[in-house]
């Protein structure tokens, strides 16, 4: 695998983002409104310090609103990445929920503040696209972006809702390149080696939470593959295992809820329709 400047520095963000998280909830000393005020300003200008340093993203390109036509076949990746832009809003909002949580806020004044993180990091991302000459800002990401935020919303406040169902990513399921030859962080078309799927917990259903069949999952998502004669879009079902699920019989972490958000490789069946 080649790794280029903007896979080498989203993985350096990434460490950055988990050491931030680890400083700002551990020293006695720090007020939860100065960790706020710091994980909010990551969040906020994180992207741009990103891109002055990796992508030398200049200012003063013209800023470009672009259409890239949602879900259709001729697009550039047939709509994963809207559903990137989707998971993106979602899994930010229920990952930074517990963070604030582990601040000193409650439940809904966490909620609040993950919410408002997030549409801080998903629209500054946004927005320094549309300066970008070969991205341009999308009005269809910035909708998915608020969709997942709002989805996350939703989750969080319902814990019926997410006894029973979760919004899962599995990336780069088989640890290849696709049928396409999409090389991994090279371009967009990476999306292609992502699965988006919707999964029915059978730990949340009355007649199979006490049997073994609790770590298990049903699922319906959307797939996309890349060939010489363009993409293939594809529906999906099968089961998976809740891996998540597997961690709790042992310990409740609120750190197995990404488990609940995106699906380790290997550990998943489907049939394509």
């Amino acid at each position: 695998m080649n790794f280029n400047k903007k896979t080498i520095g989203s993985v350096l963000l990434l460490i950055i983002f988990s050491k931030a998280i680890f400083c700002f909830s551990n020293p006695i000393s720090w007020s939860k409104e100065t960790k706020s005020f710091l994980t909010m300003s990551f969040l906020g200008f994180g992207p741009i310090v990103y891109e002055n340093a990796v992508s030398k993203f200049k200012f003063h390109d013209s800023f470009q609103v672009v259409n890239e036509g949602w879900f259709g076949k001729q697009t550039s990746t047939a709509g994963m990445d809207k559903l990137t832009h989707l998971h993106g809003g979602y899994f930010f909002v229920r990952g930074l929920t517990p963070l604030y949580e582990a601040y000193g806020y409650n439940n809904k004044q966490a909620l609040n503040r993950a919410m408002l993180g997030s549409f801080l990091f998903m629209t500054v991302t946004e927005l320094l696209d549309g300066y970008k000459p070969s991205y341009g800002f999308s009005y269809e990401d910035f909708i998915m972006n608020n969709i997942g935020l709002y989805l996350g919303y939703l989750f969080e406040t319902n814990p019926d809702l997410s006894h029973l169902f979760d919004i899962r990513l599995l990336p780069f399921s088989t640890f290849e390149t696709g049928k396409g030859n999409v090389a991994p962080f090279e371009n967009e078309r990476s999306m292609l080696n992502y699965k988006f799927f919707i999964a029915l917990k059978l730990s949340g259903v009355s007649f199979t939470r006490d049997s073994y069949l609790r770590f298990f999952d049903i699922h319906l998502g959307y797939d996309v593959d890349a060939g010489s004669a363009g993409v293939d879009r594809s529906g999906f079902a099968g089961f998976n295992v809740n891996v998540g699920n597997i961690f709790r019989e042992y310990a409740d972490w609120k750190i197995f809820k990404m488990f609940d958000i995106v699906q380790v490789p290997y550990t998943m069946s489907e049939a394509y329709f």
